[in-house]
């Protein structure tokens, strides 16, 4: 801010009528005689700003908070927390306090308190207008005397006041920032400020009269001033207080006993109360009260501990008065400590006459003698606790201490505690009773035996250290010692001492753990013996201010090896090379430097010789100016610290830090490989504060060393980028990627470099030459900028294609650097791609030394391996689906599906998405597409025939990252709604482009459907299908031959897919011409509608629920390595050129690598387990549909086999009957190495023999067919049977008729056509199902809702009589009544466990009237207590009932226990699942039903609920 601002500033606040404010501010030099401030007050008193002098009053900080937050504009804080101890928010001075703490004006004291009736110093006046004004920070110190000693905390606000004209020395030249500010000062700042006037020279004047003595402002200040203490006047009514203690039994020997307590009421006016004369009364004299004391209710003492005379005690309060806003009612507490030896006596305590009571006020009134009530004390010798207080001698002597020292131990102290009762310390003062100032001394900590810091304050206030630990108290053991340490940081204050003391008994608050009653300390009993206090002067024998104190010396320069000293290697050649940096630290004061000791060599074999280097050494400061310089000798490399002044001295500011650095330049012919290590020390310099001289590093410091070497470059693989496949057809696809690094001894110049191709999966660099098909314009770059030019067409030559790069590919000494391989590839291009760097293809040169190196690398360096596809794959799975299964006639907006796109080695364009459902139509409307993030992609779409279609879409899915969307719906109302029917939804199918290949993207998932004119699913080549067959026929397993679209018609003749089934009657045993049976050549095959036909989508990276990973093996040519498979894999095994040897088939020899030309080891199904060769050649196809669990060949039955089976898994049996190899489900749990012998002892109706093959695989579900289904089956899961009575029926089946949960298996053709189970030993498994469905809905025409009641219990304790214990709200969602027939309700908590508890008398009532209860003895409220009600209770549509719940809360055994909890919560599992653990029965009327919808009803209720479970309140005894 400058004088032009201050103008402005100035006509600003004379706008607004405030600059009154901005008047207790501002400091000024006072001239002699106090008479300075006159001319400035007339003036400003004539504008309205004053009405009265008190020019020599100080100033307190509350009345500078409201000044200043007044002064800046600040809009005051309408709502504030009271976080300071002495600030209640009913103070006048709370809202401008705690506004300029939300403003970041000011803070408080670290002990919580702001302090608001302190005077402020001239160095606290500084800074919190500087804080408050936003003064421009001056980048010159000011021209003061004492400027350095200015504390760092004061310093920049005080050069800002000054710069900006408000502020300047007193007459002596000096600030003087610990003098206290008074309001004369303020009168001529504030002139200069409205008038705009310069500042006076002012360094004649004499120091002004700044007594403290008058602390009465009786000033009344036109606007916002409202805190100066209350003028003359007023009335103030004295009375004892509500809250003043009854009668009360104390303990003599203890403290802070609360005998009366009295109420100040103020008038009209403020009042300030100054003293107050107390008289003691009762059976007691002066002498049993050691001390008495006043404080308010926040704990803030007034005046000093006195003592009685003649039963009267003077409190005097006049320098920091107890202050009342106009009207505002205050309560003081008088205090007493007892002594030990006052026996049993009376005391009580009260005001005589109002005479006795000093204040501001004109007239004081009361009913006097206003007194409190007579206490009794008694014998506390054996009951009340003693603390006895004691210092530890660290040193009689003063001990000397540098500035700059931290973490040094100032004093230590032992607090004793009596055998009574353990000691409570809340507070402890202490006072700096040395001649340092506050700011001296900084980071104080206060800390136990274990070091453990228990508080700590940036610094001491008025020389006094005051902690509070009220938060978390300090504890003494009874019996026992503990010692606390002060610790501190010496900032400054050369020549000042440190010594602290506990100067009063008060200066402890402390009070004991049992009787909690306060205690008063007392002197000695320690190592010490300090005979009385002040504690910490050593008075038993060390007495004195030197004991435990410390003396500050001098400021300090510290010499220490930088961090960033150069380390590693150097080139040769190199010009300005750091040899080491060393940091210079000043403490304390300033120090100049002026002579240094160095030298290259410190005693090192293998070192650099005087011919090595060249040209000049120098030491160098961190700014690059040269402090010394010299042509480099012998003398600066012979292993001897030889000083050197330096040409120019400089100076290091207290509390900074300096760099200096040896500089020297290499010889081009300097040794290789041998080093050197630079040293420095004896840092002479000179204190400037001090004026005297010393020196730093006596013992040489080690630079690091540095060794020489010539420039090197590496090149590796880039980690980030592995052997990836990339789409065929897209233009600057990236193929490779390699990283440079330069050696650390000096930077490069890469200047060519070859990049090499192979069309080879397995790259042969030092082979012939490769022809490379469909790669044009290889190029590359250093991220997205091109280096050198494209190679239009490249080849696969060896020595591979060459860049010319120099100047774009500069490496730093260390440096890094990552070049990336672009091409345009063709349709075209070939199937595989590898990048290479050729042996001896990159030249470069030392970016300092210019020395050309060797070519590198070595040998080639192989880089990625690609493999190309003609387009990318888009992953379909399926996250956490909406835990909602209700749902209700009406309800919109409802989440139904989630799934996932992960789009693979190419973006992807999603243009289509179709759903499926099941019992849709009718139920559902308005279906919407969104993404997880809610934004919408499509709205408003109907089902047809349970299909919907999301089209038109242009959603990107970017490479190798994922996307998920939901399908939201609406459901139908009551009428159209088919209540009681079961709905799933379905992903269909999905219509998607490669971004970059334009191709179509099959989706990667499970997908079925039914024969039809539009199907939902593509069916790209090599995927595996399941196409349900006929009548009791098993199903046909094929492989697709060629692409079929999505939409196309798949349900006429020669439209669906171009499949070719396995040969073997398992697989394909189909009626001739309905499907397609095992040809020697692909079929164009119909699928009729009505039948289901399952594709299972094969990558890598997709698993399904049971995480099997399917995979796809298209052999290749002769001698390439494809694939592992291992024993037990279950594989459809499609060869090319022989139908005998296609179809479903287990694995039974582990192969390794296998390639072209060798022979898979397979048993097919439906034939007899007999291992085949089948002889893999190019083109042919085998896809991993499952790995096994476990697989035995050629098991001993007797044995059994080393892996315990489980009921519900799917199997493999390979016998030597052709009809019986294949899958089934196992029926038994057998142990492992049990006995398989005898019939079904594995598989309902087969009996195992020697040599036979178990495979064992996990299914999806598995259950024995009933009545009622435990599992839902949708049209399109691949099953497996075991038929016990029909074993020819075992095998693999496609589901063509859906069945919801519930369902009747054994009923006729229950799965589709032919599909009939018999209740007994039949066994299903599902083996493949569509991944991405949603849960099972149930749809209904209404939903019970449960909630607990907002409605408030009587009480949540525990009474142990009948009580109300919760109450419930249950609401129906849709549009009929509900009818609820029963409650089942729970207890829980810690309580409930109570002996006799658990089953005593509940309740429930409704609207007042008792519906339903539970006798004593039945049931157990733990397991449930069942309410059935004789009437069901109705429930309108629309409304709402509680339904309250009464329990007998009685324990038997007595056994309750203080804070044991209690729960009562209607219990079961969210969404449908039926059993006896829910806890609601309803139902509603419907007028019609339809077959195979489930609607409760008052004879076969439902009992589920998307609200289970549903806690009462937390009841506690």
């Amino acid at each position: 801010m400058n004088l032009r601002n201050i103008r402005g500033l100035r006509r600003w606040v004379a706008g607004v009528g405030i600059f009154t404010i901005i008047s207790t501010l501002l400091v000024v030099v006072p001239t002699a005689q106090g008479a300075y401030w006159t001319d400035a007050y007339g003036r400003l008193n004539t504008a309205g700003f004053f009405n009265s002098e008190n020019a020599t009053t100080s100033v307190t900080r509350c009345a500078l908070a409201k000044t200043l937050v007044n002064v800046s504009g600040t809009e005051l804080e309408e709502e504030f927390d009271a976080t300071f101890a002495d600030v209640p928010v009913s103070d006048a001075c709370a809202p401008y306090i705690y506004t300029g703490v939300a403003n970041g004006f000011w803070e408080g004291y670290p002990d919580s308190t702001f302090q608001p009736n302190r005077f402020v110093n001239r160095y606290e006046a500084a800074v919190m207008v500087n804080n408050t004004l936003s003064l421009e920070d001056s980048d010159e110190e000011a021209d003061l005397g004492d400027r350095s000693g200015i504390p760092t905390w004061a310093a920049q606000a005080v050069d800002n006041a000054v710069a900006a004209g408000l502020f300047s020395g007193k007459g002596d030249g000096n600030f003087a920032g610990s003098a206290t500010m008074i309001r004369g000062e303020m009168f001529v700042v504030a002139d200069r400020v409205y008038s705009g006037t310069d500042v006076a020279d002012d360094t004649t004047e004499d120091e002004g009269d700044t007594t403290e003595g008058d602390t009465t402002e009786d000033d009344t200040v036109v606007e916002g001033d409202e805190d100066v203490p209350a003028v003359s006047g007023g009335t103030l009514a004295v009375s004892l207080s509500p809250a003043s203690a009854a009668t009360t039994i104390y303990a003599d020997g203890t403290a802070y006993n609360s005998v009366a307590t009295f109420k100040f009421t103020a008038g009209d006016m403020a009042v300030n109360v100054t003293g107050l004369t107390v008289t003691h009364y009762g059976i007691s004299a002066d002498s049993d009260i050691s001390g008495v004391l006043a404080q308010d209710a926040g704990g803030t003492r007034y005046g000093n501990v006195v003592t009685f005379s003649e039963s009267v005690a003077a409190l005097n309060f006049e320098s920091s008065p107890f202050k009342l806003a106009a009207g505002e009612s205050k309560d003081l507490d008088i205090l007493m400590h007892f002594t030990a030896t006052m026996g049993s006596k009376t005391i009580g305590a009260g005001v005589s006459v109002a005479a006795n009571v000093k204040s501001t006020a004109e007239t004081v009134s009361g009913s006097f003698p206003v007194m409190g009530a007579v206490h009794t004390t008694v014998d506390g010798a054996n009951s009340i606790g003693s603390l006895q207080v004691d210092s530890v001698q660290l040193s009689a002597a003063a001990r000397s201490v540098d500035i700059g020292v931290k973490d040094q131990e100032a004093a230590r102290f032992e607090f004793i505690a009596g055998s009574n009762e353990d000691v409570i310390i809340t507070k402890l003062v202490f006072l700096n009773n040395g001649n340092s100032t506050d700011a001296d001394i900084q980071n104080i900590r206060l800390v136990d035996k274990k070091n453990m810091e228990l508080a700590k304050v940036t610094q001491t206030l008025d020389k006094e250290l005051s902690l509070d630990f009220t938060a978390k108290p300090f504890v003494v053991t009874k019996g026992t010692t503990e010692q606390l340490r002060i610790v501190v940081d010496i900032v400054s204050g050369s020549t000042r001492t440190v010594q602290f003391r506990i100067q009063n008994d008060y200066d402890i608050l402390a009070k004991g753990s049992q009787r909690n009653q306060g205690i008063l300390a007392t002197a000695g009993g320690g190592s010490a013996a300090e005979t009385g206090f002040p504690i910490g002067d050593g008075t038993a024998g060390n007495s004195g201010t030197a004991y435990n104190s410390l003396l500050v010396g001098g400021g300090n320069l510290l010499v220490s090896k930088a961090s960033d000293s150069p380390s590693g290697n150097v080139s040769q050649g190199s010009t300005n090379v750091v040899f080491g940096t060393w940091k210079l630290e000043a403490t304390g004061e300033d120090i100049e430097v002026r002579r240094i000791c160095f030298d290259l060599d410190n005693g090192n074999a293998d070192i650099l010789a005087l011919a090595d280097y060249r040209g000049t050494v120098k030491l160098k400061r961190a700014s690059g100016s040269t402090v010394y310089s010299a042509d480099i000798a012998a003398t600066h490399i012979d292993n001897t610290c030889d000083d050197y002044t330096l040409s120019s001295y400089f100076t290091i500011k207290a509390g900074t830090t300096e760099m200096v650095s040896v500089v020297a330049d290499l010889a081009t012919t300097a040794a290789v490989n041998e080093y050197t290590t630079a040293e420095l020390g004896d840092v002479y310099y000179k204190r400037m504060d001090t004026n005297d001289f010393a020196a730093a590093a006596a013992t040489e410091i080690a630079a690091n060393r540095l060794t020489v070497q010539v420039a090197s470059l590496t090149s590796v693989k880039t980690s980030g980028l592995g052997d990836e496949t990339i789409v065929r057809g897209g233009a600057a696809t990236k193929i490779g990627s390699f990283t440079f690094q330069a050696g650390s001894a000096e930077g490069v110049n890469i200047q060519t470099l070859a990049v090499a191709l192979d069309n080879d999966t397995t790259p042969d660099a030092a082979a012939a030459a490769d022809t490379i098909t469909g790669v044009t314009n290889l190029r590359i770059k250093v991220g997205t900028e091109q280096i050198g030019q494209a190679v239009a067409a490249p080849t696969g030559a060896v020595a591979g294609n060459s860049f010319t790069v120099s100047g774009k590919l500069d490496l730093d000494p260390s440096e890094t650097m990552t070049v990336d391989v672009y091409a345009d590839l063709a349709t075209n291009a070939d199937t595989s791609l590898s990048v290479y760097l050729p042996a001896a293809s990159i030249t470069f040169v030392g970016a300092t030394s210019s020395i050309s190196n060797s070519l590198m690398p070595t040998a080639a360096l192989q880089l990625q391996a690609m493999t190309t596809v003609a387009g990318g794959t888009l992953v379909v799975t399926r996250p956490s689906q909406s835990a909602q299964r209700i749902l209700y006639a009406g309800e919109t907006d409802v989440e139904l599906l989630s799934f996932k796109f992960e789009a693979k080695n190419e973006a992807v364009k999603v243009q289509q998405v179709q759903i499926t459902t099941i019992n849709g139509t009718a139920n559902l409307s308005n279906l919407s597409l969104r993404k997880s993030d809610g934004t919408p992609v499509r709205s408003g779409v109907s089902l047809i025939s349970n299909k919907a279609t999301f089209s038109g879409m242009d959603e990107s899915v970017t490479k190798d990252t994922t996307s998920t969307y939901k399908v939201y719906a609406s459901i139908t109302g009551s009428g159209v709604l088919v209540s009681g029917q079961q709905i799933e939804v379905r992903l269909g199918g999905v219509d998607a482009r490669g971004a970059n290949s334009g191709t179509a993207i099959v989706e990667a998932s499970v997908t079925t459907e039914e024969g039809s004119t539009s199907s939902t699913g593509h069916y790209p080549a090599n995927t595996v299908v399941f196409v349900e067959g006929t009548a009791v026929t098993h199903e046909a397993v094929g492989i697709v031959t060629t692409l079929k679209e999505e939409d196309a018609d798949i349900g006429a003749a020669a439209t669906g897919p171009l499949l070719a089934f396995g040969s073997n009657a398992l697989n394909g045993l189909v009626a001739a011409g309905t499907v397609g049976a095992g040809v020697d050549t692909a079929v164009v095959t119909a699928i009729p509608a009505g039948r289901a036909i399952t594709k299972l989508m094969s990558d890598e990276a997709y698993s399904s629920t049971t995480g099997d990973a399917l995979r796809t093996t298209v052999m290749g040519a002769a001698g390439d390595a494809v694939d592992d498979f291992a024993a037990g894999d279950l594989v459809f095994l499609y060869d090319v050129s022989a139908a005998a040897t296609r179809g479903l088939a287990v694995v039974t020899v582990a192969e390794t690598d296998l390639t072209s030309a060798e022979n898979l080891t397979v048993v097919f199904a439906g034939a007899a387990d007999t291992d085949v060769a089948v002889g893999v050649d190019d083109g042919d196809v085998i896809v991993r549909l499952k790995a096994a669990v476990a697989y035995y060949k050629d098991v001993t039955v007797a044995s059994g086999i080393a892996t315990t089976t489980t009921a519900g898994q799917v199997g493999w049996w390979g016998d030597g009957t052709a009809a019986n190899t294949g899958l089934l489900v196992i029926t038994d749990a057998v142990n492992a190495n049990a006995s398989l012998a005898g019939a079904g002892a594995l598989i309902n109706g087969a009996t195992l023999v020697d040599t036979d093959s178990i495979g064992l695989y996990a299914s999806l579900s598995s259950e024995v067919p009933t009545t009622a289904s435990t599992y839902s089956y949708d049209v399109g899961d691949v099953i497996v049977v075991t038929d016990n009575d029909v074993p020819a029926n075992n095998g693999l089946y496609v589901v063509e008729t859906a069945l919801p949960i519930g369902g009747d298996l054994t009923a006729a053709d229950a799965l589709g056509t032919g599909i009939t189970f018999v209740v007994t030993n039949d066994r299903i498994a599902t083996l493949f199902t569509a991944p991405v469905k949603s849960n099972i809905y149930f749809v209904h025409d209404t939903e019970p809702v449960i909630t607990k009641s907002a409605a408030a219990l009587a009480t949540t304790t525990v009474t142990e009589n009948a009580q109300d214990v919760a109450i419930f709200d249950i609401t129906p969602k849709g549009t009929r009544n509900l009818f609820i027939e029963s409650i089942t309700v729970k207890c829980t908590g810690g309580g409930s466990g109570n002996a006799g508890f658990n089953d005593n008398l509940m309740e429930v009532y409704v609207k007042g009237q008792l519906k339903a209860s539970n006798a004593d003895g039945v049931n157990d409220c733990v397991a449930g207590k069942v309410l059935d009600f004789a009437e069901p209770v109705e429930i309108p549509a629309g409304g709402s009932e509680a339904f309250t719940i009464k329990y007998n809360t009685a324990a038997t055994g007595g056994e309750w226990a203080t804070g044991e909890t209690l729960v009562f919560k209607i219990d079961g599992t969210a969404g449908r699942a039926a059993g006896t653990d829910n806890g609601l029965n309803w139902y509603y009327t419907v007028a019609t039903t339809v077959s195979g919808a489930v609607v409760p009803t008052a004879a076969s209720p439902n009992s589920y609920s998307d609200s289970y479970p549903v806690n009462g309140p937390t009841l506690t005894r």
